[in-house]
């Protein structure tokens, strides 16, 4: 690692093939993706790309960087009696980042883990590598077992949490918690959404805008285009955080080996003539500046790392200083 750590928001989706997705543009009426594409038409788009049609087996090689055959898990985990899943030995992403940053990097699982057998404990995914989980470990449900969706049980840190809302929206809010949570620190999150999972269920009407009636068993493509769509929408709000709060590592970076902080102080100070008032104007004018298009958790970062030092100078107390960026 170099002297500055990014951060990084892992987004696994579940059962979720190109056709789907219509920046692929392989199917002539794919679900509404907006996120998806414009992380597409911004980024790098993988066309050719192979992943095992199990899940346990391809969430190990995304963790691991290696084939099933060399992890031992070539199909899916079940909860039978004596089953063991990714063993604890095999060295995975949250592990090299912590190793490689000096401990410096923060790590989360959100969601789906599906990689701890019977035989391995509740703490799987802690004890695999990751500071933090919190999701529904495996399925949520069997086929037509749909109000499980907004019914069903989690793992945080190992003890059972009840939750009764659309588990999409449970999981994004987790990572979203876990993000706003590691503040400065930089941090890896590794979100593995349930959706588009079976069972096939209509997701909550303000994120989707498919009509859908009946037992989702009878028009299951339709139920599952609303679940991606669903999954789009919900994960808007993440991406709509974590992208801000990779610019403010970078920020906070730069701010640390520059002093940028310190010499903003200075200028706001020399402008102001050390007047209070003054001052106060020209740190609001920035904050409002640069938090423009940006979710409040990521502006007040980015503002915070540059007008704290200035009102540090001019005697306010630091936590007047937080309350007013």
């Amino acid at each position: 690692m170099g002297a500055r750590a990014d951060n990084v928001l892992l987004v696994v989706l579940d059962d979720v093939g190109v056709d789907r997705v219509r920046a692929y543009g392989v199917h002539p009426s794919p679900a509404p993706t907006p996120t998806l594409d414009g992380l597409a038409s911004e980024g790098v788009l993988f066309e050719t790309c192979w992943a095992t049609p199990f899940c346990s087996p391809t969430r190990a090689t995304i963790l691991t960087g290696r084939l099933p055959f060399r992890t031992g898990l070539g199909n899916v985990v079940t909860s039978k009696v004596g089953e063991t899943g990714l063993s604890l030995d095999e060295w995975i992403l949250p592990e090299v980042l912590s190793a490689g940053s000096g401990g410096v990097i923060k790590t989360a699982a959100i969601g789906k883990w599906h990689l701890g057998g019977q035989a391995d404990p509740a703490w799987h995914a802690e004890a695999s590598g990751f500071e933090l989980y919190s999701g529904a470990p495996t399925n949520l449900g069997p086929p037509g077992a749909e109000e499980v969706w907004s019914n069903f049980y989690k793992l945080v840190h190992a003890g059972s949490v009840h939750v009764k809302q659309y588990a999409t929206t449970d999981e994004i809010d987790d990572t979203l918690r876990a993000i706003e949570a590691y503040g400065d620190d930089p941090w890896f999150v590794h979100l593995a959404l349930h959706a588009a999972h079976l069972p096939y269920h209509a997701p909550p009407d303000h994120l989707h805008d498919r009509e859908l009636s009946g037992d989702p068993a009878d028009s299951p493509a339709a139920h599952h285009a609303a679940a991606v769509q669903a999954l789009d929408s919900g994960a808007r709000s993440a991406i709509a955080v974590a992208i801000p709060c990779a610019g403010a590592g970078i920020v906070v970076g730069i701010a640390s080996s520059t002093n940028l902080g310190l010499t903003f102080g200075t200028f706001v100070t020399t402008l102001s003539g050390g007047m209070m008032i003054p001052a106060l104007l020209l740190v609001m004018i920035m904050v409002i500046v640069m938090g423009m298009g940006m979710p409040t958790t990521a502006a007040y970062i980015m503002g915070a790392i540059l007008a704290i030092p200035a009102l540090d100078k001019l005697g306010v107390p630091q936590l007047s200083s937080h309350f007013f960026v």
